[in-house]
């Protein structure tokens, strides 16, 4: 690589981005608006109910608004979100108390969420490659705003959209941590970030992980001494603040802090193999296609064949995301990472390894292969994608990224035309 490339590379990590010029900003702003009005207009057009449990959700909400206690899950049965952290639903069931929001209010909460995430992907971007230009980190956040199974999910009532947000300006606030006047007081927001998402899902937990790595590696080379030692008790100390009353109720009413054993036992139904099929093919044939096709775009409650894109949709995905795979590889093996990026790719493969555990985990109990319990980090896999797709070169690079947000536009247009139809059946 050349000297200016590798200079540029160290200087990413020391150098604030360029304020956005007027033109540009115009571009971002569009761009939210454009996402606002699909999403707000799905949120009329998705059936009541037809959203994956969202029934369940709403009822939730409704219990809160109605009673403001909390119940054992275990008595309400298979299907019920009752499980879940309260942060989401009590805030639903402050708006439904309050002002009389009902389904369709609710829904643009989860569209609010998603403006915001998109907004964070933008940011996260520019925070994490200060010197690359602006069409890179547009190009992030159009990844995330064109993908259709992100829109679906944010126009219906879920807890998915705020945990995402939450991880997402975590995940922000932690990098610029490092550098800032006052470190403890922001490594302490990133754990009260962190604990405001474990209150809201589980998933959040990737953020937990991400978050001990990048506080705890600069603690053991400094032996525990230091700033590096206050930052992660902060750190800590606001998570357990925010998470810990919710974590201590847990284990004392269900025996863990997540509840995960509980929720097992609520939720299993056959072994995994009951299609007749081995383990392989269970896990190559159901959770890895169906992992795919619901990273991508499927609609309704995921059970029909009409629930899905058309398979050459999918399978051309492959194609984008395999050459952003070896252009991630090329131009990391072939560059100098300085010492913060290289922290950071730690963290975030820590952080991605507990998705996976948890993932893997809940698809041995049942058969729950959705790959919107990995959405929390939907910001790091679109900043991956533009990443590797750079690392192919100026010109392919450019060539296969037009590609990936033609596929994806395809699939948002195919996507709300299909809501379209199912509405007025």
């Amino acid at each position: 690589m050349s000297a200016d490339r590798q200079g540029s590379e160290q200087a990413d990590a020391t150098a604030g981005p360029r304020p956005l010029r007027r033109g540009q900003w115009a571009v971002v702003m569009l761009t939210l608006g454009v996402w606002l009005v699909c999403s707000a207009f799905l949120t009329t057009a998705i059936p009541p109910g037809d959203a994956p449990d969202e029934d369940a959700h709403l009822a939730f909400i409704q219990h809160l608004a109605e009673t403001w206690t909390l119940v054992d899950f275990r008595t309400q049965g298979r299907g019920t979100e009752m499980h879940q952290p309260p942060l989401y639903y009590a805030t639903c069931a402050v708006l439904m108390q309050t002002a009389g929001v009902g389904r369709y209010g609710l829904r643009l909460v989860s569209t609010l969420c998603g403006v915001g995430l998109i907004a964070a992907t933008f940011a996260l971007a520019r925070a994490w490659f200060p010197r690359q230009a602006f069409a890179f980190h547009w190009a992030a956040a159009v990844v995330l705003a064109l993908l259709p199974m992100n829109l679906y999910i944010c126009s219906a009532i879920n807890n998915d959209p705020l945990v995402n947000l939450l991880v997402a300006l975590g995940l922000l606030q932690m990098w610029r941590s490092r550098g800032s006047k006052h470190p403890v007081l922001s490594a302490a927001s990133t754990g009260a970030l962190a604990g405001l998402a474990m209150l809201t899902k589980s998933t959040a937990l990737a953020l937990v992980a991400v978050g001990l790595v990048w506080y705890g590696v600069p603690l053991i080379k400094s032996r525990g001494r230091g700033v590096a030692a206050q930052r992660l008790w902060a750190f800590l100390a606001a998570l357990a603040l925010l998470w810990g009353p919710w974590a201590v109720r847990n284990t004392l009413v269900y025996g863990d802090p997540l509840a995960a054993g509980a929720f097992a036992t609520v939720a299993a139904g056959p072994p995994p193999t009951h299609v007749g099929y081995p383990a392989i093919t269970y896990w190559l044939r159901w959770v890895a296609r169906w992992g795919w096709f619901t990273l991508w775009g499927a609609y309704d409650h995921l059970v029909h064949a009409d629930d899905f894109m058309p398979l050459v949709w999918y399978l051309a995905l492959l194609l984008p995301v395999g050459l952003a795979l070896i252009g991630f590889t090329i131009r990391w093996r072939t560059s100098e990472i300085e010492a913060r990026r290289r922290l950071l790719l730690v963290s975030l493969a820590a952080g991605a390894a507990v998705l996976l555990a948890g993932f893997i985990s809940f698809n041995t109990t049942v058969f729950q292969a959705q790959a919107r319990y990995f959405f929390c980090y939907l910001p790091v896999f679109a900043i991956f994608l533009c990443t590797g797709l750079q690392g192919l070169g100026e010109f392919k690079g450019r060539v296969t990224l037009v590609a990936l947000l033609s596929l994806l536009a395809i699939g948002c247009w195919t996507g709300v035309r299909w809501q379209m139809w199912y509405a007025g059946q």
